[in-house]
């Protein structure tokens, strides 16, 4: 439900880069928890432990189980130039839309472990369609990275750690 005079900026805000969790916590149920009162504008922080504190009978929970696709890939040329692959969408033909980060030309190879991909055709705004000797799908499980937004700092050292 969107507002009728809704902008960019009523979604900028202030966020203190010391409140944005690096890490997971190890048990996730100890994650932070903030409760906003209704009625008397009330802020508390808590823990999601204490959420059946404020669960009734007549509240309807909605689980999320889906899982980030592992979609950040390191190909190489030949020459070991490196080139980062983040796979969008898969086409048909074991053919997919991915951006690239490196400079590379149209028909170019790139190659990583047993796969290797074409880049047949450079779109705008740095995406490509590519053709990979395997479908997509079966390689991103085995070689993907998960992605990471910008405000989370970790090395590419550190990403390799967080696929299992």
């Amino acid at each position: 439900m969107a507002l009728e005079n809704e902008t960019l900026q009523d979604y900028d805000f202030v966020l203190p880069k010391h409140l944005i969790a690096q890490h997971p916590v190890t048990f996730r149920d100890h994650c932070r928890l903030l409760i906003y009162h209704r009625q008397t504008q009330k802020v508390e922080h808590r823990r999601f432990y204490d959420l059946p504190e404020y669960l009734t009978p007549h509240n309807v929970l909605v689980f999320n189980n889906t899982q980030v696709l592992p979609s950040r890939c390191y190909f190489f040329r030949k020459t070991g130039a490196m080139f980062e692959v983040f796979y969008l969408k898969s086409l048909e033909n074991n053919q997919f839309e991915a951006l690239l980060r490196g400079k590379a030309k149209e028909q170019d190879l790139l190659f990583c472990e047993d796969i290797q991909i074409r880049l047949l055709k450079k779109l705008p705004l740095g995406h490509w369609i590519m053709e990979a000797s395997l479908p997509p799908l079966t390689w991103l499980s085995r070689i993907g990275k998960l992605p990471l937004p910008p405000y989370i700092k970790r090395s590419k050292i550190q990403d390799t750690y967080l696929q299992h």
